[in-house]
């Protein structure tokens, strides 16, 4: 919406510089030389000003071109992908079997129980999770503000990168639930982000889950995901 509200207001400044031209110009066929000359001065600085605000328009849509470069740069080092990778599997923890690391023997059930041959349940610890939580935590919480207030165009999170945003809140909200208890703005901007991408793009997200659905169904063996807490348990 922000991003539609910008280039109205690009096309209606260039509409009125083009309308001020030509009504000076038919001015400036009916009058004597030395009024002319004076309405010329005045045209040429109203063209100033207009000429002023559509490049502070213009610098607008660079800075948020630039962030969009900010954003891929920033989310592709190795500390997020590592945070990630550990989010998603911890996630998935969660859905086969309903562990979390609010249990008390966590540490030492996933030790007894998840084979650390596995390429999608792998062996992982409640203090690396914390640590992972805290890193993607303030990265969307950044970026979640800065999208929040025009900055970063919503169509970064279009399809499956959105889907990927909601995913990860998804893998901490109870996390997210407790570290509430002490800070209330804890996570909120990502939060909102993904209540914003998810009504954006409803339908993109709705195949994107339809196919991890599948893809659980095959992986996991988790066939019926409706009841579970873990997944799709995006509050509004």
């Amino acid at each position: 919406m922000k991003d539609k509200f910008k280039r109205i207001t690009f096309l209606l400044i260039c509409v009125s510089t083009m309308i001020v031209i030509c009504v000076a110009v038919g001015f400036f066929g009916q009058n004597e030389e030395d009024v002319i000359i004076n309405r010329i001065v005045g045209v040429v600085a109203i063209i100033s000003g207009i000429g002023s605000v559509i490049m502070g328009i213009s610098s607008i849509f660079t800075s948020s071109l630039d962030n969009v470069r900010e954003y891929y740069a920033t989310g592709d080092s190795a500390e997020l992908a590592n945070a990630r990778k550990v989010l998603y599997n911890y996630r998935y923890i969660k859905i086969k079997h309903g562990k979390t690391i609010y249990d008390g023997d966590f540490d030492q059930w996933v030790q007894e129980n998840i084979d650390p041959s596995q390429t999608v349940l792998c062996t992982t610890t409640k203090a690396e999770i914390l640590a992972a939580t805290s890193e993607i935590a303030d990265f969307y919480q950044m970026w979640g503000l800065l999208q929040y207030k025009g900055f970063l165009p919503v169509w970064v999170f279009e399809t499956a990168s959105g889907y990927s945003v909601i995913k990860m809140y998804e893998a901490i909200e109870e996390i997210v639930t407790e570290m509430r208890s002490m800070n209330p703005f804890y996570a909120v901007h990502f939060q909102n982000l993904c209540i914003r991408i998810n009504s954006k793009y409803r339908k993109a997200i709705l195949e994107c889950r339809k196919k991890e659905m599948e893809y659980i169904a095959k992986v996991l063996g988790v066939k019926d995901l409706s009841d579970n807490r873990h997944f799709d348990n995006l509050k509004k």
